[in-house]
C-alpha cells in the first residue's frame, strides 16, 4: 500500500522523537497539521516536543486540544498533571489528579507531580502522593525515597516510619571501590554477567553501571546507590559546579552530599579539579602526556571555521582560554588550515566585492589546484558526491549534504532568510538569484565546494579515511551536472582537500586526546591565571559588562546589628529565596540600605496594583558579592553586585573597575539620603517584605 504524505511525515516524527530531535519533531508536525488540524498523532508529538523543550504552556495548549476532542483520554489527562506540575502550577495539577481518583494512576505522573508540590513547599499533598505510590509499589522506587527525604530535609513533617534510616547516610559507606565491570575484585576472574556469584571465588559481587563495588546485601539499596552514581554521571557530562550538582541532587541533605562527594574522590570516581569543581575521572584528564599535545582549535572543534563567534561565546570559548601556551614548534606541527588563513578584511579582496558565504579563499586567483586527470583515476562516486546524505556543520549552521551547503551559499548570499527555518527543498525551489548575481557567484563556486567538503570530511572519520586511502590518485566525478563531466569540479576539490587534510592530521598521533576533552570540557576559570585588570583578558570582559550592565534597586531594612556585622567585603553570598527590591531610590526611614547592582533582576512593577513599589526580583539560589559596606550620618549602605550564573569564580578578587563603582555609588548614597523618602517604601507591607537579611538566615548563618 502506497504511503500518504502525512503518514511519511508521522513516520518521520517518530525517528525524530527517537534520537531526541525535538526541533524537528515541530517542524514535521505543523506540516501536517497546516493540512489536518485535528491530527491527533501529530498533536500529540508536537505537544511531547513541546513538553522536552520545557515550553510548557505551549504543550498545555496542544494536550486541552487533544481532550476537547477526547475528554476520557486517561494518558491525555495524566501528561496534562506533568505539564501544570512543571509550569509551576502543581497545586492545580494535585487537584485535576484528584479529581480523576484513579487506582492505578500513572506512576510517572504522580512522582513528578510529588517534587513539583515539594518544590512548590506543598509538603502534605507531595506526601499523599508518595504514600500513595508507596503502597502499590512492589520495588523500591528512588524517586518516591527521594522525595521523603526532600520532605524531612526542608519541612518539620516527621518521615521515619516512611524512609528507612539505611537511605540516609549509611549507604555512602557502602560503596567500597572502583574496579572493572568484567573482572571480580575477589579473584581477578571474568564475571559472567548474567549472574552476581563469581564463578572462581563463589562470592556474591554486585557491580554497579559505574564501575563501583557495592557491598550491599539489599537489592533495593544497591539500586538506590546506582542511581545516585549514574546521576553525578550524567551531570558531569554537562557542568563541574558542586554547587550545581548538590542543586539537582536536592534530597541528599549538606552533610550526606559532603560526604558523598568526599567518598567518590577517595575511590577515584570523581577528580578535584578546584575547590567546589570536580570531574568525571573516565572522561578527564587534567595532565598531558609527556611528548603530547592537546589539539589545535581546528582539529577539537573540525566544524567551526576561524571567524566564528563560537571562539567567543560558548564551549570555543572555553577551549581558547584552557588550552596551553602553543609555540613555534607546536605551529610547525600542527599548521593551520588553508580557510583559516583567509582575512575577509584584507584591501586586496576589495575587487572580488562581496564575498559570498562558506568563500573562505584558499587561493588568490579562486582557481583549483588540479586541472589534469591521470592514467590512475579513482571514480569518488563509490564513496561519496554532493548529493549523498552526510550530516555536518559550519559553525552553527547544520548541513544533509554538501550540495545542501553549497545551495546555501549561492541563495543565502543574494537573499534574506532564516537559516534555521529554510529547509533545503525550499532553498532549490522557492528563491531564485539573478544572472549577474549567478555571474558574482560562480566565481566562488569551486572555493564554496571546496570548503564544504573540507568540513563534512573533517568531522566525519570514516569517509575520511576513505579519502586518504585513494593516496595520491587522480579523483574522478562521474555524472553529468555542473561539479562533473570535463570541469570535474567535484573530483579536482576532492583531491585539494585530501592534501590538506594529509598536512594538517600528519602529527595527528601526538595529541593527547583524553586531556583535549579536558580542556574543552573544564570550568574556564579553574586553573587561568590572566589579570582581570588586563582590558584584553576574558574575565575582563565578562566582569566590565556585569557592572556597565547593570541597574540600581534598593531594599531598605532596619538590619539588627549583630548581622550587619557578618557581612565582610569581597564575600560571595548566595540568597535561597527570592529577593524582592525596588527600582524607585529615594531618601531613608531604615537603618541599613542593600544597594543592589543588577542586570539580572526581573520587572514585576506591571503587575503592581495600588502599590507603586517599581517591585523587582532576584530568583532563588541568586549570587551576590559584597562589595562595600559605608556608613554616612547614621545610615549604612551594603552595596551588592549580583553575579551572572556560573561566573562567580571571576568575581573572586577585587579589580580595578569595581574600586570605580564602589567610589561611584558612595557618592551617589550621599545624594541619595538627601532626597524626599519614597512613602509608598515606608508603607508596612513593603517594609514586611524586605525585613530578612539578604544571604543569610535569621540568626546570622550564611546559606550555602
Amino acid at each position: 500500500m502506497k504511503t500518504t504524505p502525512i503518514e511519511k511525515l508521522l513516520e518521520e516524527c517518530e525517528m525524530l522523537s527517537a534520537e531526541g530531535d525535538w526541533n524537528g519533531v515541530i517542524t514535521k508536525t505543523d506540516l501536517i497539521l497546516n493540512d489536518d488540524f485535528e491530527n491527533i498523532e501529530a498533536l500529540s508529538y508536537k505537544a511531547m516536543a513541546l513538553y522536552s523543550l520545557e515550553d510548557y504552556e505551549g504543550a498545555l495548549e496542544i494536550i486541552d486540544r487533544i481532550l476537547e476532542m477526547n475528554r476520557a483520554d486517561r494518558y491525555y489527562r495524566y501528561f496534562k498533571i506533568r505539564a501544570l506540575a512543571k509550569s509551576g502550577r502543581a497545586p492545580m495539577a494535585y487537584d485535576l489528579y484528584k479529581i480523576m481518583n484513579d487506582e492505578d494512576s500513572d506512576r510517572q505522573s504522580v512522582e513528578i507531580l510529588a517534587h513539583e508540590l515539594i518544590t512548590q513547599e506543598e509538603y502534605e499533598k507531595a506526601l499523599e502522593c508518595l504514600d500513595r505510590l508507596n503502597e502499590t509499589d512492589s520495588l523500591l522506587n528512588c524517586r518516591i525515597i527521594d522525595g521523603y527525604k526532600r520532605i524531612k530535609r526542608h519541612s518539620d513533617i516527621d518521615v521515619s516510619g516512611r524512609l528507612d534510616e539505611r537511605y540516609c547516610m549509611k549507604w555512602i559507606g557502602m560503596i567500597r571501590y572502583m574496579t572493572d565491570d568484567e573482572i571480580c575484585p575477589l579473584c581477578g576472574v571474568k564475571l559472567d554477567s548474567t549472574s552476581s556469584v563469581c564463578e572462581g571465588c563463589g562470592e556474591k559481587i554486585l557491580m554497579s553501571p559505574q564501575k563501583t563495588h557495592i557491598e550491599c546485601d539489599d537489592i533495593h539499596l544497591y539500586y538506590y546507590i546506582c542511581d545516585k552514581l549514574a546521576a553525578v554521571k550524567e551531570f558531569l557530562k554537562r557542568r563541574a559546579s558542586l554547587r550545581e550538582l548538590h542543586g539537582e541532587m536536592d534530597a541528599l541533605s549538606d552533610r550526606e552530599f559532603d560526604a558523598f562527594i568526599m567518598r567518590l574522590k577517595e575511590i577515584g570516581f570523581v577528580v578535584e579539579a578546584s575547590e567546589g569543581y570536580i570531574f568525571d575521572s573516565d572522561r578527564m584528564k587534567t595532565y598531558c602526556d609527556p611528548g603530547k599535545y592537546a589539539a589545535p582549535r581546528w582539529l577539537a572543534f573540525p566544524g567551526f571555521t576561524a571567524w566564528t563567534i563560537g571562539w567567543r561565546m560558548g564551549v570555543g570559548e572555553d577551549y581558547c582560554m584552557n588550552e596551553p601556551p602553543r609555540d613555534r614548534e607546536f605551529g610547525k606541527l600542527f599548521p593551520r588550515p588553508e580557510n583559516w588563513r583567509f582575512n575577509p578584511g584584507n584591501p586586496k579582496f576589495k575587487k572580488l566585492g562581496r564575498i559570498p558565504f562558506l568563500s573562505m579563499i584558499w587561493d588568490e586567483d579562486l582557481s583549483p589546484k588540479y586541472s589534469e586527470i591521470g592514467d590512475d583515476a579513482v571514480e569518488v562516486n563509490d564513496f561519496i558526491t554532493p548529493s549523498d546524505e552526510c550530516e555536518f556543520r559550519i559553525d552553527a549552521l547544520h548541513f544533509s549534504s554538501i550540495e545542501h551547503a553549497v545551495t546555501y551559499s549561492k541563495i543565502a548570499s543574494y537573499n534574506e532568510l532564516n537559516p534555521y527555518k529554510v529547509t533545503f527543498e525550499e532553498l532549490k525551489n522557492d528563491y531564485n538569484i539573478t544572472d549577474e548575481q549567478l555571474a558574482h557567484w560562480n566565481q566562488f563556486r569551486y572555493t564554496v565546494c571546496l570548503n564544504a567538503a573540507y568540513y563534512l570530511f573533517m568531522q566525519d572519520k570514516d569517509l575520511k579515511e576513505r579519502l586518504l586511502a585513494t593516496e595520491n590518485k587522480s579523483l574522478v566525478y562521474v555524472s553529468d551536472d555542473e561539479w562533473g563531466g570535463d570541469e570535474n569540479i567535484f573530483g579536482f576539490a576532492l583531491m585539494q582537500v585530501r592534501d590538506e587534510i594529509r598536512r594538517l592530521c600528519e602529527n595527528e598521533d601526538l595529541i593527547d586526546w583524553r586531556y583535549t576533552e579536558y580542556i574543552k570540557e573544564a570550568y574556564p576559570y579553574l586553573n587561568h591565571h590572566r589579570d582581570p585588570n588586563d582590558m584584553q583578558s576574558p574575565e575582563y570582559m565578562v566582569i566590565s559588562s556585569t557592572f556597565n550592565g547593570s541597574s540600581r534597586y534598593v531594599r531598605d531594612v532596619n538590619l539588627d546589628m549583630n548581622l550587619a556585622e557578618r557581612y565582610e567585603i569581597g564575600q560571595i553570598i548566595t540568597e535561597k529565596g527570592y529577593l524582592d527590591a525596588s527600582s524607585r531610590i529615594g531618601g531613608m526611614v531604615t537603618t541599613h540600605r542593600y544597594l543592589i547592582l543588577s542586570k539580572y533582576m526581573a520587572d514585576f512593577s506591571r503587575f503592581e496594583e495600588n502599590t507603586n513599589w517599581g517591585l523587582h526580583v532576584a530568583k532563588r539560589g541568586s549570587n551576590f558579592k559584597v562589595l562595600d559596606i559605608f556608613t554616612h550620618e547614621g545610615k549604612t549602605q551594603i552595596l551588592l553586585l549580583q553575579l551572572p550564573e556560573g561566573f562567580e569564580e571571576v568575581f573572586k578578587n577585587r579589580t580595578d573597575v569595581e574600586e570605580e563603582f564602589i567610589e561611584m555609588q558612595r557618592s551617589n548614597f550621599i545624594d541619595d539620603l538627601k532626597k524626599d523618602v519614597i512613602e509608598e517604601l515606608t508603607a508596612d507591607e513593603w517594609l514586611e517584605r524586605c525585613e530578612f537579611p539578604v544571604g543569610m538566615n535569621d540568626e546570622g548563618e550564611f546559606f550555602k
